[in-house]
């Protein structure tokens, strides 16, 4: 199950909630489509955080991009790491570390499109050994130019100079991607998703 959960934030008033009961070689998905295509190119790649019950959550973070009506799926793949049991924990991803997903479709994109950004979502998979509890993903942000912090290994970074705006990603502040639309997507077998 995936949905908002208030009181539960890093900042602000809520977080997405991931309860997962997942088996070995499962996944669990959790996604938002839009309407419209999404222009992202005026950042450099996406910042999230993550809270998680225990250390070592296989996660993914899913782009997709490209034609509206079948858009590519992208990867990039992460676990939660220690501190982000007691706290939240920083996660960037440059676009040029997003992967085409092997279960995409032929005929699509060879590499991810910021500029024609038809949906994002998160994985919880298992494929170590079944896995089960909760987790949660706030502030998923445009990485700015101005304050770009070094890819996440499961370490909390902050940037070294805030943007001219206030902060990082604030001037894509329209742009901040809310958890709460965030709905249940499965993939019916490779290539297939919906």
């Amino acid at each position: 199950e995936c949905g908002p959960e208030t009181g539960a934030s890093r900042s602000g008033s809520g977080a997405l909630r991931m309860d997962h009961e997942i088996a070995l070689y499962g996944w669990g998905d959790c996604a938002r489509d839009y309407e419209d295509a999404q222009n992202w190119s005026d950042g450099t790649g996406l910042s999230l955080w993550v809270h998680s019950e225990a250390a070592g959550k296989e996660l993914t973070l899913m782009l997709f991009a490209g034609d509206q009506d079948g858009p590519t799926p992208f990867e990039v793949y992460f676990r939660s790491g220690e501190t982000s049991v007691d706290g939240w924990e920083q996660h960037t991803f440059d676009w040029t570390e997003f992967e085409l997903a092997e279960w995409a479709d032929e005929g699509g994109l060879d590499e991810i499109d910021p500029s024609r950004v038809t949906g994002y979502g998160f994985t919880v998979s298992a494929d170590e050994g079944a896995t089960g509890g909760s987790l949660w993903i706030d502030d998923v942000e445009l990485i700015s130019l101005e304050a770009q912090p070094t890819s996440g290994e499961g370490e909390p970074v902050a940037p070294e100079e805030e943007t001219p705006a206030g902060g990082l990603c604030s001037p894509f502040a329209a742009l901040l991607l809310p958890a709460a639309a965030l709905v249940v997507r499965r993939r019916r077998g490779v290539g297939a998703c919906i």
